[in-house]
């Protein structure tokens, strides 16, 4: 840890004081489902709740008002998945400035609809964040209107580190944290301000398998976009293809102890924990913190208490059903069992009595007897079946096997 921090703890303290005129203090809640799981008290600091349903506007929010009036006047520009945007947009409302706001083309459409809510022009462009940005600036630079940098900035930083002040204040004896990374100004902040407060504190991070830039550098891994970078993903709002140096050495390598990768199978698991258990709507991006608390709870040393950032909360409506089911896939409780069986009366009746016998609940049931693929005589069905999990799974499979149906993997 570096004995002078970039930003000070007294810069952290005027950013808090600066912005909570507009913005509310997270609720810090207790956790008793993730506790069970974990062996350890874990809070969730609830930054889906905050206004625009990110914390991304507390950085928005702290850079703006401190502002110029020539600056303000001249207007703003920035770039973003969304949760950015809808910060910028809305701190631009707060002081009467007009907005521009670069969005990739892919960008959830409940994201855009909320920028343009707060009175800000949307431009999509680009395919990823990084596309977004190079346009972005472009743009700043023609229409001469001040850029607001989504995570590569002091305020942006400090902003975001207000969050550190609350959770400690809320709960004075965390001994670690979790922490998204994307673009890398929330684990700056949040790291950078923890650890001058309580050094002892263990800052622990997380990004998506699918944008694992930062993680490679943290672990010395030589990291190849062409490679290791995907676009897309549930976790649409932490996926940055090119990594800030600048960032990395500033903070990241500073004061986090650990970073992990998660896959969208292990975000979706969290998004439906959070749903069903926690009564708690959460973004992709907002959940990888979760998902990564249940990946390394027994490799962690997450202390008697833990701190976990929920950090959005805005997914797109047109696919939650899409999610709850792969989370449901992922966990066993949701499963398609494709059954090769004798095309004769009494067999249908036969599986299903089996599975009724098994506890297993039938959701949908099709039955296909004109595959070419299929043998004389044979009949393919498929069952989409309702689990107790992945033990409740396999004992499934394994007695339609052991009465002589094949079962194909799905």
């Amino acid at each position: 840890m570096k004995d002078n921090p970039l930003i000070s703890l007294k810069t952290f303290e005027k950013a808090r004081e600066c912005i909570s005129p507009f913005i509310q203090k997270s609720a810090l809640n207790y956790s008793r489902t993730l506790s069970e799981k974990t062996g350890t008290q874990v809070y969730l600091k609830m930054e889906n709740e905050q206004r625009t349903g990110s914390f991304k506007v507390r950085g928005a929010l702290n850079k703006i008002l401190n502002l110029s009036e020539e600056e303000k006047n001249r207007g703003l520009i920035s770039c973003s998945a969304g949760n950015h945007a809808q910060g910028v947009a809305y701190a631009a409302q707060c002081v009467n400035a007009s907005a521009l706001l670069v969005l990739p083309e892919n960008t959830p459409i409940v994201k855009e609809e909320a920028v343009r809510h707060y009175g800000a022009e949307v431009v999509l462009h680009g395919k990823v964040y990084d596309e977004s940005y190079t346009y972005a600036l472009k743009l700043s630079k023609k229409k001469n209107k001040v850029f607001i940098h989504a995570y590569q900035d002091s305020d942006i930083i400090a902003g975001q580190g207000s969050i550190a002040l609350e959770m400690l204040e809320q709960i004075p004896e965390l001994d670690s944290v979790i922490v998204p990374i994307g673009g890398g100004g929330l684990i700056s902040g949040i790291a950078c301000a923890i650890k001058q407060m309580k050094p002892s504190c263990r800052v622990y991070a997380v990004v998506s398998a699918l944008a694992p830039a930062m993680e490679y550098l943290f672990h010395k891994k030589k990291y190849i976009p062409e490679k290791h970078f995907f676009s897309g993903g549930l976790a649409d709002g932490i996926i940055v293809k090119t990594p800030s140096h600048q960032i990395y050495e500033n903070y990241i390598s500073q004061y986090v102890d650990d970073i992990v990768s998660v896959t969208d199978d292990e975000v979706a698991s969290a998004i439906v924990l959070l749903l069903e258990r926690g009564k708690a709507m959460t973004e992709g991006a907002g959940a990888v913190s979760v998902a990564s608390l249940l990946k390394q709870k027994n490799k962690w040393n997450l202390g008697k208490k833990c701190g976990v950032i929920i950090s959005g909360g805005n997914i797109d409506l047109n696919i939650i059903s899409q999610v709850i089911e792969r989370g449901l896939k992922s966990v066993g409780r949701l499963a398609r069992l494709v059954i090769v069986a004798k095309d004769q009366p009494g067999t249908l009746n036969q599986i299903t009595y089996l599975l009724a016998q098994m506890k297993a609940n039938i959701l949908s049931v099709q039955h296909e007897r004109n595959d070419p693929n299929l043998s004389h005589g044979l009949a393919e069905i498929q069952l989409l079946v309702e689990t107790r999990g992945l033990d409740h799974l396999s004992q499934i499979r394994s007695i339609l096997k052991k009465q002589a149906y094949k079962v194909k993997e799905e």
